[in-house]
């Protein structure tokens, strides 16, 4: 099983103990982590280090340039768990 397919992501929510619903992915390729993320039921971050241009007709929930931008945008919409702020504070240092 590889991503995109839905079960990978199933798989990793049931990993975690936690409903698609509560469950953010984020990933820098449209297709292969945007797309098949919103398929499986999950919320998703689009890291575009360019000015890349969203060209699907479903659109993730939120846009950033890196990991920092990431991490203060978890902060500023709040519905994140403190334990997944400090996984992405973890993943710039």
């Amino acid at each position: 099983m590889a991503n995109p397919a839905a079960e990978i992501f199933l798989a990793a929510c049931a990993r975690l103990g936690l409903p698609p619903t509560q469950v953010l992915h984020v990933g820098d390729d449209l297709h292969l982590d945007v797309v098949a993320a919103r398929a499986a039921g999950l919320h998703s971050a689009w890291i575009t280090r360019t000015d890349a241009v969203w060209h699907q007709p479903q659109s993730p929930d939120f846009g950033v340039r890196d990991l920092h931008e990431l991490a203060d945008s978890l902060d500023v919409i709040g519905h994140v768990g403190t334990a997944s702020q400090q996984l992405a504070y973890s993943l710039l240092e």
